[in-house]
């Protein structure tokens, strides 16, 4: 289409109203956008009516999972919560959080080491509670900050 069928088009469409050549050519942008998409609207509800499937079914597959294989599920899910945050932090190229992330998660593992020796050192339990007390405060003060 040239302008001045485009021009004739869109005040078709809007008529009594002068449109500036700017609008004219947005709204012929949004009519070629909508042509291309015709018929569309029964992929949008397909992919709806699966997700609302996979919403209902997934909790009763981990549950299931949860309860028929403990081992792998925790395997999985200590492995998901330890390398899926750091994945997109270095694919997003946000290395502060990828070093804080490392930091936490060494301290988290002397912690862990410390609770699972025997016999057990008397000032494990506080040293614990002292770590994940501050730990929960830090996180806090952060959230009220907005660092």
């Amino acid at each position: 289409m040239n302008d001045e069928q485009q021009a004739a088009y869109v005040s078709s469409l809007y008529p009594g109203q002068s449109l500036a050549a700017d609008d004219i050519r947005r709204i012929i942008q949004r009519e070629e956008y909508n042509m291309q998409h015709k018929g569309h609207e029964g992929k949008h509800l397909a992919m709806f009516l699966i997700f609302l499937c996979v919403l209902a079914i997934l909790p009763k597959t981990v549950r299931y999972w949860r309860q028929r294989h403990p081992r792998s599920y925790r395997l999985v899910s200590i492995g998901s919560i330890c390398l899926i945050p750091p994945y997109f932090a270095l694919a997003n190229r946000y290395f502060r959080f990828v070093s804080i992330w490392i930091g936490y998660a060494l301290a988290n593992t002397y912690i862990l080491y410390l609770a699972t020796r025997e016999p057990l050192y008397p000032r494990t339990p506080r040293r614990v509670y002292q770590w994940f007390a501050l730990t929960n405060k830090v996180s806090y003060a952060v959230f009220v900050a907005g660092i």
